[in-house]
C-alpha cells in the first residue's frame, strides 16, 4: 500500500500566511486559520507541523491580483 502524506500548503502574503491541509491522501484541501506574517510565524508553523504530522510543505508563489 502506498504511503500517504500529510501536505500543508502556504499562501504567503505580506501581512498573513494562508494555510490549507490535505491529510492522509484526501483529495480536497481544508483551510486552516491564517497565521500572521510576523516574528512568531516560524514558532507557530513548527507547532502546526508537529500537531498535524505534516510530511511535506507546498509554498505558493505570490502574484499580483491582475495575474
Amino acid at each position: 500500500m502506498p504511503q500517504k502524506n500529510n501536505l500543508l500548503a502556504l499562501d504567503v502574503g505580506s501581512k498573513r500566511i494562508g494555510l490549507a491541509i490535505v491529510a492522509d491522501g484526501v483529495a480536497v484541501p481544508r483551510a486552516l486559520p491564517a497565521l500572521e506574517n510576523d516574528d512568531d510565524f516560524l514558532i507557530n508553523l513548527k507547532t502546526i507541523l508537529a500537531d498535524k504530522k505534516i510530511d511535506e510543505l507546498v509554498v505558493g508563489l505570490p502574484r499580483n491580483l491582475d495575474g
